[in-house]
């Protein structure tokens, strides 16, 4: 398609336009406009303004900077066994460790670990189960066999929304998701209905998107056949034309490892799993037998956790998995200064606990291709205009994420080369 130019200003007004008896009409691709690499400014010296030849460059402009919210949710408390209990790791390199398999709400709009969730990881068709950290936008109660759920607040949902809601699937209360629909939302302000409904009694249960977006209600069978289910679950939301990358849902950390010693030999785990956006993912982590040791990459969805090294001298001691204070930024940082970082109503104030992202081929020792920060070692300023140390996550205290992409990096991203926007290729 060419490129068009015209006489200004453009107006997009959706569904103010109203009708008769001031009425507005709203239609299913009302949402926000998408502009491919961003917004230009033009520079009002550049008169005349030069629409009329066909060569690139042809007007001075400024670039219209966004700032991306890519996090705004209270992440889980820190744990050193919210994915895998301790547990004596087997002598067999490859053997799998027994992974967390419960759902454990733990309060209102707090998201938690959430097993037996699937996804359609990047490039393919078909969605896999997997276990994810810290998972949806909300969170809910459920009882068994009830089409009703109490949330903090229904107006998160609308109609005909497409939701997956951990462990409140039949044949299991602790690991089978409920994929459902939104079908009311009550006049209380907290409780929405569902269909199908729920199978087992959950408090605080995470609740996610499921990846159908039509917002149309199912019809009945007897117009048809069966209505189109959701199939598996992303951090997105509907917005008109466009699916919208979802603060709420964006947390991703780094896994722990703690051992209870190492007097039987080294012991090295490789956590496989998947990214915020479902590209696979690898990271080795050893054990040291004294401290906690994080890892540096951050993952969202985790698929196993294995012996990589195996003890070799006598049984070995106990090791347990959890996820750390390390949060993953969803777009690429180079520099600390194109993010703004929030926690607990406190804003960073230095680059402490920053690691920008690599710029090297990935491998399963390297750090994260988009970069991270440390919340717990982060300097965050306070309401008496002092600033003071962070702390572990404790699932009170709410994070929020903003980031820039320089102009260089947007202009520079297209589908043939977008590490400027996402980083390097995982691995």
């Amino acid at each position: 398609m060419a490129d068009t130019n015209f006489r200004g200003p453009v107006t997009s007004m959706g569904a103010l336009e109203g009708q008769a008896g001031n009425t507005a009409t709203l239609e299913p691709l009302d949402g926000p406009s998408i502009d491919y690499q961003g917004r230009a400014v033009p520079d009002p010296r550049a008169f005349p303004f030069s629409k009329d030849a066909f060569a690139p460059g042809r007007v001075d402009a400024f670039y219209s900077t966004d700032r991306f919210v890519c996090v705004d949710a209270i992440p889980s408390a820190t744990s050193t066994t919210t994915v895998a209990a301790a547990q004596t790791p087997s002598t067999t390199a490859g053997v799998a460790l027994s992974l967390t398999t419960a759902v454990l709400g733990t309060a209102a709009g707090v998201a938690v670990w959430a097993p037996g969730i699937p996804i359609i990881p990047t490039n393919t068709t078909v969605p896999v189960t997997v276990s994810a950290i810290d998972f949806g936008f909300a969170t809910g109660t459920t009882a068994a066999n009830s089409s009703t759920v109490v949330t903090q607040d229904n107006s998160l949902f609308t109609l005909g929304q497409w939701l997956a809601i951990a462990g409140a699937g039949s044949g299991s209360a602790t690991n089978r998701v409920l994929m459902t629909q939104v079908m009311t939302r009550l006049a209380n302000g907290t409780g929405i209905t569902i269909s199908p409904v729920a199978a087992t009694a959950l408090l605080n249960a995470p609740i996610g998107q499921g990846n159908l977006y039509n917002p149309n209600l199912p019809p009945a069978t007897q117009f048809g056949p069966s209505a189109a289910s959701a199939s598996a679950t992303e951090p997105y939301r509907l917005a008109g034309l466009a699916v919208l990358f979802d603060p709420a849902q964006g947390v991703a950390r780094n896994l722990t490892i703690t051992a209870a010693s190492i007097g039987s030999g080294t012991t090295a785990i490789l956590a496989t799993g998947y990214d915020i956006y479902g590209v696979p993912m690898t990271e080795i982590l050893t054990a040291d037998g004294t401290t906690t040791v994080g890892g540096a990459k951050a993952f969202k969805y985790v698929s196993t956790i294995a012996v990589q090294t195996a003890a070799t001298t006598v049984t070995p001691a106990d090791i347990s998995i959890g996820v750390g204070n390390l949060l993953g930024f969803a777009l690429r940082v180079d520099r600390w200064e194109y993010t703004d970082i929030r926690f607990g109503g406190g804003l960073q104030i230095v680059n402490t606990g920053w690691t920008a992202a690599i710029l090297v081929t990935a491998t399963n020792t390297t750090g994260d291709v988009r970069g991270t920060q440390n919340f717990s070692t982060g300097l965050f300023g306070s309401s008496t205009g002092s600033a003071a140390a962070g702390a572990p996550f404790n699932g009170v205290k709410r994070a929020v994420v903003a980031l820039t992409v320089p102009a260089v990096r947007m202009i520079g991203s297209n589908p043939n080369a977008y590490t400027g926007m996402f980083g390097v290729t995982q691995a």
